[in-house]
């Protein structure tokens, strides 16, 4: 079987990029895409007017990818909470939103060593108390009192 040839004995797959990125055109492609997340941040913003929770997911699932590709860290990072929150919304579902929110919050209690409230008292019926009490099932601590 025959071999493709390189043109080099030590070719690694890091040669085209680093050409790439050493020619200007990775800066030409950054400031390109730079360039046009104004007008999809826009795109978002008339889709929330509607609002349409998928193609708001979708379209923060793309910055999301796009920006961490460039390196674009904080911009990845809020396209995923939005991403997040659009699939959250999507379900248009009380109590889902109530376990989502009471579960980052103490998720991110139980991280840094906050302290709990000794009362966590939800705004809602059975339903929305049940869902704040399950947000507890993946953390490692248990709830402090919920009252509804």
């Amino acid at each position: 079987m025959g071999s493709i040839d390189t043109g080099s004995e030590s070719a690694s797959s890091e040669g085209p990029v680093r050409n790439f990125k050493s020619s200007g055109g990775w800066e030409h492609l950054l400031s390109e895409y730079l360039g046009d997340l104004p007008r999809q941040v826009d795109s978002i913003r008339a889709i929330l007017e509607v609002p349409n929770y998928e193609k708001i997911k979708q379209q923060a699932h793309r910055i999301k990818g796009t920006s961490g590709t460039y390196g674009l860290e904080a911009i990845s990072k809020n396209a995923a909470q939005l991403e997040q929150s659009a699939e959250t919304h999507d379900r248009n579902d009380d109590c889902a939103s109530i376990r989502e929110v009471v579960w980052r919050r103490y998720k991110l209690a139980g991280m840094y060593e906050s302290v709990f409230p000794d009362v966590i008292l939800i705004d809602g019926g059975l339903g929305q108390l049940a869902a704040a009490h399950s947000a507890f099932d993946d953390l490692e601590t248990g709830p402090p009192m919920l009252v509804s």
